[in-house]
């Protein structure tokens, strides 16, 4: 029987507020303090991280376990009857997480129902700040787009009534397409961009002007993974959407049944492909 296959989404994790030189030597400590970070319900820890060299690149491999304390239906033999009991730290989910830490590229096994993609971005990001006790750093984990699929996406809208872009600057590699705005971005000093354009309540942004802007050079700059964008408009049907660079992030499928090693084999391609869309990702 074939190997089961489960579905791995990219993202990018940003560092900001806290200069990363040896970014290897960076996550090394992160990973090595076992700091769990909490919300309402549920702890989150990373366990089992291993770092590995394929093909003269490192990866750091591991789990991101979500983990609460749990009721469970036990067996009072004594009295021939069933009762419940406490289990501190139950596992509730362990996705798999690969790592490049030259580039921050993250692929991460997507668990819906359990572990949502958004929930493991915020979580990785707040465990990383917890690695350091929160002191003089700031991390996201942004969604890696399709590559132009927002662009395609804006195309189909008739007419666009908010655009919304949310940025930070390269760490260091940039892409054509957005360098001007990523180098504006960098001579201000600034660890965050923010712009936003709203139509009027009968009318529409002009297209044509928007894409020759900087604004729509930010949205592919977001779905690079070096932020978020969102676009509200209207269809050719009337009707009224919201469509953002975390829609449709980039996936891969792949079986977990081997070693580390072999995840990362599976993945390789996908992370050269995005690493191809950056200028300079790849170490000469």
């Amino acid at each position: 029987m074939a190997p089961r296959l489960y579905t791995f989404q990219f993202g990018r994790v940003l560092v900001v507020g806290r200069s990363v030189t040896d970014k290897a030597e960076f996550f090394s400590k992160v990973f090595s303090v076992k700091r769990p970070v909490s919300d309402q319900f549920n702890k989150f820890l990373f366990l089992d991280v291993q770092s590995l060299s394929i093909n003269q690149e490192t990866f750091f491999v591991g789990k991101l376990v979500k983990y609460k304390a749990k009721e469970e239906d036990v067996v009072i033999e004594d009295d021939s009857a069933l009762g419940t009991s406490i289990v501190e730290n139950a596992v509730v989910a362990q996705p798999e997480f690969v790592l490049h830490p030259f580039t921050g590229i993250i692929a991460f096994r997507s668990m819906p129902s359990l572990f949502s993609p958004r929930q493991f971005r915020d979580k990785f990001a707040r465990l990383v700040e917890a690695s350091f006790d929160n002191f003089f750093i700031n991390t996201k984990v942004e969604a890696v787009n399709e590559e132009f699929e927002i662009q395609e996406q804006f195309k189909r809208l008739r007419s666009i009534k908010h655009i919304s872009v949310d940025l930070h600057p390269s760490n260091p590699h940039n892409r054509d397409l957005w360098k001007h705005v990523d180098e504006e971005i960098k001579s201000y000093g600034a660890v965050e961009y923010l712009q936003q354009l709203i139509a009027p309540n009968d009318g529409s942004l002009s297209k044509e002007k928007l894409e020759q802007s900087d604004i729509f050079a930010g949205i592919i700059m977001a779905s690079d993974g070096y932020g978020y964008a969102s676009i509200e408009g209207v269809l050719e049907d009337g009707q009224r959407v919201k469509v953002t660079t975390a829609d449709n992030p980039t996936e891969a499928k792949t079986n977990i049944d081997g070693d580390n090693e072999h995840l990362v084999n599976q993945l390789i391609r996908t992370f050269q492909t995005v690493w191809k869309r950056t200028k300079h990702e790849l170490k000469d």
